[in-house]
């Protein structure tokens, strides 16, 4: 049996997807960097690649809807992943059922 908290389930699940696709590359040397990302409500995971594009992602704070903030690593604060104003404004919304979409979008996004 595997325990994790709720508040971050979804993200979880994202997480997973990702390195899914990622890990499906052959003859790819390249890498992205886990780390927490915490704002309030939202907990989840913060992605950034080596050419310093990053994203974050978790359960949106006012619905169940999962949350993607993306941008440069410079966008986002450096201890909690938040993104700045302009990152929210263009932020990504997928349902709950749309784990795959959101992690293609992940992945494509760290990879171009």
């Amino acid at each position: 049996m595997k325990f994790c908290p709720i508040n971050n389930l979804a993200a979880r699940k994202v997480l997973a997807a990702v390195k899914s696709l990622l890990r499906s590359e052959k003859n790819d040397d390249t890498y992205a960097m886990i780390e927490s990302y915490v704002n309030c409500r939202e907990q989840g995971f913060a992605l950034c690649s080596q050419d310093d594009k990053k994203v974050a992602f978790s359960e949106f704070r006012r619905s169940d809807e999962i949350v993607v903030y993306f941008g440069k690593r410079t966008d986002f604060a450096f201890n909690t992943n938040i993104p700045s104003d302009e990152v929210y404004e263009k932020a990504n919304f997928y349902t709950p059922l749309q784990i795959k979409s959101a992690a293609k979008f992940i992945a494509e996004y760290l990879r171009n």
